[in-house]
């Protein structure tokens, strides 16, 4: 039985293997590939803050929404989005303030070879740092662009998290 086990789950690992490593090297498929894996990467903890403020709902009302007979897309409209809006606000805020760094693990599935189509700022930046052709008389000129990068993204950050305060339901 021990040996089956084994035989499956080597033929499963390959099969995977195979098919993730045909997903990044077809061009066409390149972005999608690293986009769905970085959502799945980030799932389980968007799941659990997710549950986290759901749980603080009060059960009482939503028993007596259902009492009164409130759908299910009401119920998540008018009661579950709204209680769990600080969550979803903090979530934004914080994607927004790693827009230019985030390279969606570009780095680890590709290292210094990612092609020009999938190459994000996040990524370019990293490889100038920690690529093979890394020059330390670079790096004032990568620290100014970081720099240029902080003053686009953090007035915007601002913003969106003054915006999202003013429209929290429940503020």
């Amino acid at each position: 039985m021990r040996r089956l086990l084994r035989y499956f789950n080597g033929v499963m690992f390959r099969l995977e293997l195979n098919i993730l490593t045909t997903f990044l090297r077809d061009q066409r498929f390149n972005y999608a590939t690293i986009l769905t894996f970085s959502l799945f990467i980030s799932f389980g903890t968007q799941v659990l803050m997710y549950l986290g403020a759901m749980n603080k709902i009060n059960p009482s009302i939503t028993e007596a929404a259902e009492l009164d007979g409130i759908t299910f897309f009401k119920e998540l409209w008018y009661i579950t989005l709204p209680n769990i809006f600080s969550t979803i606000a903090t979530f934004l805020v914080v994607g927004l303030s790693v827009f230019f760094k985030a390279d969606m693990g570009v780095y680890t599935m590709f290292g210094t070879n990612a092609s020009n189509n999938i190459q994000t700022i996040g990524y370019y930046l990293n490889r100038l740092i920690i690529g093979a052709s890394a020059n330390q008389a670079q790096w004032g000129y990568i620290s100014a662009f970081g720099l240029c990068c902080t003053f686009i993204v953090a007035p915007l950050t601002y913003f969106l998290k003054q915006y999202l305060d003013k429209a929290d339901p429940l503020a």
